[in-house]
């Protein structure tokens, strides 16, 4: 569809939205060289790329975390995932199995030495391990002794993998793959979509995320697995490595930044937040309210993340709720949209164009807007003359202005 707008965000509005979300370090566990961070319950895992050391930390505190055990399995580790009571990883020696029953005595069940990997990921009882263009698969019905199940080729080396409801998603150098799998080991080729070495992958529902290395975040409508399309595309600053997925929420390591983006709407995703980390920040997990990244040449960094246009508000102070009521004023003149708007509270607010037949002719903006006054404009590239209808939705309120555009 052909974009109807161009917009304009004024600066009042603009600095409200970088304080919007907020990050906020609460410690740091210092290591060599991390690369991959992991967890389970209160337990975080921290594995170096090039030592092949895994250290299991306590987070019962984070604000001071603390070493449980640590063991060396003498490889690079390049990936994780946790499975039960395991921790499988990989590298380009191989994986492994690590018993994580006991976090105070973690121990290495199993060893492979084939298989060079960037990535990993289970699915019931399969384990599927990336090894260069591709994917091999183990029956992990016994989780620490995996067994070749069988294997599959594609036609690009391929550096990250998810799987949901009978399809695996493979972030490859060129494009992202799609494939259905039935029985845990047959394969076929769905689609192919976006162009660029991808490195990393999650999916939630009709959509997938997948960050291109080097360059940014690319979102794609997945409900049609035969036809996929990539509906929008946000750059971000520094080398993009590795993506979490959280509550509406995608969360982007990106060398010297770890990246927040509101996804909520996948057409209009944006920036709610910017951590600027001192080292390379290669990989990113959700552990309880923590945020943990691995930080090259630092450690396991622990951090928060906060935004208050989320929280209900019977988590809010009393005196929050004794605001302004919430309103839009829209105008418009000589081809600019102003909406000057009130709000109780931070709060997300999306505003349309549709036309005298009720058609929806594109979106505005979607984003957020601060307690208090607040202004947008935007400039509206008019489809042609006639009647039009602006309509902002704030806090569950619907706010319409009637426009003619001569």
């Amino acid at each position: 569809m052909k974009k109807l707008f161009l917009f304009l965000i004024t600066q009042t509005f603009l600095i409200s939205a970088v304080f919007c979300g907020l990050f906020t370090s609460v410690s740091t566990y210092t290591m060599v060289n991390p690369y991959e961070v992991n967890g389970k319950g209160t337990t975080a895992f921290i594995m170096g790329q090039t030592s092949g050391e895994i250290y299991s930390i306590s987070l019962l505190d984070p604000e001071s975390p603390s070493l449980l055990s640590m063991i060396d399995i003498d490889r690079e580790i390049r990936s994780s995932i946790v499975n039960g009571d395991y921790l499988y990883v990989c590298g380009n020696n191989g994986f492994s199995v690590i018993d994580i029953s006991d976090s105070a005595n973690i121990s290495n069940v199993f060893n492979s030495v084939k298989y060079y990997s960037e990535d990993l990921c289970i699915d019931g009882n399969y384990l599927y391990v990336l090894s260069s263009k591709n994917v091999v698969i183990f029956n992990i019905t016994d989780p620490a002794n995996p067994v070749l199940a069988g294997s599959f080729s594609t036609l690009y080396n391929l550096y990250g993998i998810t799987i949901n409801d009978g399809y695996i998603y493979l972030a490859a150098n060129g494009m992202v793959m799609i494939y259905s799998i039935s029985g845990g080991t047959t394969a076929a080729y769905c689609s192919s979509v976006c162009s660029g070495v991808y490195h990393a992958i999650r999916t939630n529902g009709d959509y997938a995320y997948a960050v291109k290395l080097g360059d940014g975040l690319s979102i794609i409508d997945i409900s049609d697995k035969l036809n996929p399309v990539e509906v929008s595309y946000t750059e971000l600053s520094g080398y993009s490595y590795e993506i979490l997925y959280r509550n509406d929420f995608v969360y982007v390591a990106a060398q010297n930044y770890l990246f927040a983006l509101d996804v909520e709407d996948p057409l209009i995703p944006f920036i709610v937040g910017t951590y600027n980390s001192p080292n390379y920040t290669y990989d990113v997990f959700g552990l309880g309210s923590n945020i943990l990244t691995a930080e090259y040449s630092s450690g396991m960094r622990v951090l928060t993340y906060s935004d208050d246009s989320y929280k209900p508000n019977d988590l809010k102070s009393s005196e929050t709720l004794i605001q302004q009521t919430d309103n839009v004023n829209i105008s418009y003149s000589s081809g600019v949209i102003i909406m000057s708007i009130s709000s109780e509270e931070r709060a997300r607010i999306s505003v349309n164009v549709f036309d005298c037949a009720g058609k929806n002719l594109g979106s505005v903006y979607s984003g957020c807007v601060s307690s208090g006054n607040n202004r947008i404009e935007a400039y509206f590239e008019k489809p042609g003359s006639g009647v039009f209808f602006i309509q902002a939705k704030l806090r569950g309120k619907s706010f319409t202005k009637k426009i003619a555009v001569i």
